[in-house]
């Protein structure tokens, strides 16, 4: 298929749009389902390519060496780095940098930096990735039974701060996601709802006001 074989290219952003131009015509479960068996296609079991998961783990490989190195000074020298490895195996990419932003909350703003070298089709990856990490099995709420867990914290802030700079990438999916969670009695993702709507909407949520603050409302 097109997708594993642009795995398997060295960067190549013309092969990626035209990747696009043909994913883009597609509804985004249809995509997802797409980026899923390509996925499945990169892991080290029966169903796997071996030359797949080579290019899956090289990917991941630069990617969290470009992350450990960097910060809100240098976006630009790594977000073309990154851009570059995203061209062909984005999955793996944007694996490992969710997967970081769960653990480190202050590489959100970096990251979201880094993003405005991505290519239409990594975009819609991301998205894709995103919603996986979001919908893992691990519990969304700490020890206590009572705070929302740190990952789903990060995952949320970095889902809004996602969107409001990059408001075209694919969000039903996102959206249709909490919808089915909610749904489900899943209370703990109406931080996610809370985050895209204040920092997409520009709505800053004040939960306690001053008496000067009270004050200058009347």
């Amino acid at each position: 298929g097109v997708l594993p074989a642009l795995t398997l290219l060295p960067s190549n952003a013309a092969m990626a749009a035209e990747a696009w131009t043909a994913l883009r015509v597609l509804t985004y479960e249809r995509r997802y389902a797409l980026y899923a068996s390509l996925r499945a296609r990169c892991e080290p079991a029966a169903d796997g390519h071996p030359a797949l998961f080579t290019a899956w783990k090289t990917a991941q490989h630069h990617t969290r060496r470009v992350m450990r190195r960097l910060s809100k000074d240098n976006t630009k020298q790594f977000g073309r780095q990154l851009g570059k490895v995203a061209q062909g195996c984005p999955l793996a990419v944007f694996d490992a940098i969710v997967g970081q932003i769960e653990a480190y909350e202050n590489l959100i703003q970096p990251v979201v930096d880094t993003l405005r070298w991505l290519c239409p089709y990594a975009f819609d990856t991301l998205s894709c990735v995103l919603l996986d990490h979001l919908a893992s099995g691990r519990s969304r709420l700490k020890e206590d039974g009572i705070n929302v867990s740190h990952w789903l914290q990060s995952l949320a802030a970095f889902a809004a701060a996602l969107y409001r700079k990059h408001p075209a990438v694919e969000l039903r999916g996102l959206l249709q996601f909490v919808a089915n969670m909610l749904k489900a009695g899943q209370s703990t993702q109406l931080l996610l709802l809370r985050e895209l709507i204040t920092k997409m909407g520009g709505v800053e949520s004040v939960e306690e006001l001053s008496a000067e603050q009270v004050a200058a409302t009347t």
